[in-house]
């Protein structure tokens, strides 16, 4: 099915200091991204960050995806989609996919869906805010399947050493992508489920040379530590919880190396 760019409704209370709603139309459609535009399209990435915080995105009311807006402009860079004067992207499918299918697999349905919800903070900082939004949708009677979520957890690190993250959900029904450590104190990872070693312990430069030699290039971020088990961008690739024996992963563990005491946000 050909996609279509519609425009959404407008936002709901876009003032300073308040929380944008954006109520997105749900039935026979599929979400593959989503353009919002800030004012007339001319602020640079720094008002626009300084202005737009925290963006989530709600299910039936439950927060799907988490995270301020710069981090989404640094996961986006990552990929190699570069910041656009005036807009924040919202990109549910995943263009980059090395097949047809793992491009249109992670839209997200709607027709099984009662409220899809995009909520933005908006800060002390802006001055006369305005929000526009469009999506790229096809038509499809499809249901939610398998989409792309964000957790984000903030971790308080007293001193240097090796910072061992073992309170990860391990949802059956769920698998893990990436893992984005934002501090510049990250200098090594290593990623073990139960007794397999995932990602053998390896430098974020090491990473980065990694990454950027593959075809489908992406570009380690400043000051963020990106560990990518689908870096070859095909989505059987994801760390799957729920073992092909049935059993449930019972110990994951990802092992950050800290230079330095560091206060960070963990994007999984």
């Amino acid at each position: 099915m050909s996609r279509r760019i519609v425009k959404l409704p407008a936002f709901a209370g876009v003032a300073v200091s308040s929380r944008a709603t954006l109520l997105l139309p749900v039935g026979a459609r599929k979400y593959h991204r989503i353009i919002i535009q800030y004012k007339a399209a001319a602020d640079n990435q720094a008002t626009i960050e300084g202005a737009l915080t925290t963006m989530r995105i709600l299910v039936n009311g439950r927060v799907q995806r988490e995270a301020t807006v710069a981090q989404i402009n640094v996961l986006r860079a990552y990929r190699g989609r570069a910041f656009q004067t005036g807009f924040v992207f919202v990109d549910f499918s995943e263009p980059a996919a090395r097949t047809l299918q793992g491009e249109e697999l992670n839209g997200w349905g709607t027709n099984n869906l009662s409220t899809l919800t995009l909520e933005l903070d908006i800060s002390g900082a802006a001055i006369a805010p305005a929000l526009v939004a469009w999506a790229e949708i096809e038509d499809s009677t499809e249901g939610l399947g398998g989409i792309l979520k964000w957790r984000k957890n903030t971790y308080i690190v007293a001193g240097a050493g090796v910072l061992a993250i073992r309170d990860l959900p391990r949802d059956p029904r769920e698998a893990y992508s990436r893992f984005h450590a934002f501090t510049v104190q990250a200098t090594d990872v290593q990623l073990k489920a139960d007794n397999d070693v995932i990602i053998e312990t390896i430098s974020r430069t090491a990473l980065a040379a990694h990454y950027a030699n593959r075809p489908q290039q992406t570009v380690m971020q400043a000051n963020v530590l990106s560990l990518d088990i689908t870096a070859r961008t095909q989505l059987t690739d994801f760390l799957p919880m729920l073992r092909t024996d049935g059993r449930i992963v019972q110990d994951m563990a990802l092992e950050i190396t800290l230079g330095a005491a560091a206060n960070f946000d963990l994007l999984s």
